[in-house]
């Protein structure tokens, strides 16, 4: 079967259906379910995940309509439930989890967004609004002026704050992700084992939001994991293990400046001093 054009009067969605613990409704904010394979679940925390919301009426469905099965939009414009408890919504705002399951807000910190409301919204309760779905990581324009505007050299921390917390892996697992808004800087973590780690562990996909904790073994407790990340200071000498050390790009990292300095001491040698011919004294007849 093929097919050279499909048009929608009535909906302006592409969607597709994936299962779910939660009873999820049309307009419902939802988030990969980190309990199970394949399945999703309503937001919970204002630093969740959003990836898409469920859909009112799709003009496009992939996926058996199958019981416990809910339709995510992907991608077009969707009907979302917003709160105002990050602020009055505007036309173009973006969009992000809130505290409230299921319920997007108005973004005001760097983070994952939903996608830009294309109505105004600025009512007391959590009401509705059409949301264009572009999920992605969204920066304040204050944040991206005071990137863009960063020193390659002075004083203090990166543009943003630091973030901290635990991650736990339980019985038979091998990896956990932990995700945090953006600091706005190149991250340095530092992750501590609370727990003898059977095998060895590492970090992979670090970034100003998130990052990986993996172990080359399935675990056989519970381990718990306390770490921060701080963003890349300015002002302050870094050395690597190659040799190299000056002061680091606060947003990519690299070592802008690597001044030589000779290890040796300093030779200092006395001062010339040129001598006179005597002088001669010719005594007349």
């Amino acid at each position: 079967v093929s097919a050279t054009s499909f048009t929608t009067h009535a909906a302006f969605d592409l969607a597709e259906r994936y299962e779910s613990a939660d009873q999820l409704e049309p307009g419902d904010l939802v988030m990969i379910s980190k309990d199970a394979d394949r399945q999703i679940l309503r937001t919970n925390a204002d630093e969740a995940i959003a990836i898409g919301v469920i859909s009112t009426k799709a003009g496009f469905t992939l996926g058996a309509n199958a019981s416990g099965t809910f339709p995510v939009a992907l991608a077009g414009r969707v009907p979302t439930k917003v709160t105002t408890m990050g602020g009055a919504i505007q036309r173009g705002d973006a969009l992000m989890a809130s505290t409230i399951p299921g319920v997007a807000q108005k973004a005001t910190v760097a983070g994952q967004i939903i996608g830009y409301a294309l109505e105004n919204y600025e009512g007391d309760d959590n009401g509705l609004v059409e949301v264009f779905i572009q999920p992605g990581l969204w920066i304040p324009q204050t944040g991206l002026d005071a990137m863009a505007n960063a020193p390659a050299t002075g004083s203090g921390m990166g543009s943003g704050p630091a973030r901290q917390g635990f991650a736990k892996v339980t019985t038979g697992g091998s990896r956990v992700s932990i995700k945090y808004t953006s600091i706005l800087a190149y991250p340095v973590p530092q992750v501590t084992a609370m727990g003898n780690v059977s095998g060895g562990w590492w970090l992979e996909n670090v970034s100003d939001v998130g990052f990986d904790i993996v172990m080359d073994t399935i675990q056989p407790i519970d381990i718990q994991f306390a770490w921060q990340v701080s963003p890349a200071q300015t002002g302050i000498m870094q050395y690597h293990s190659d040799g190299t050390y000056g002061q680091l790009d606060p947003l990519t990292g690299q070592l802008i400046e690597n001044p030589e300095v000779d290890s040796e001491e300093p030779v200092i040698e006395a001062p010339v001093v040129e001598e006179s011919a005597p002088e001669v004294i010719i005594e007349g007849e």
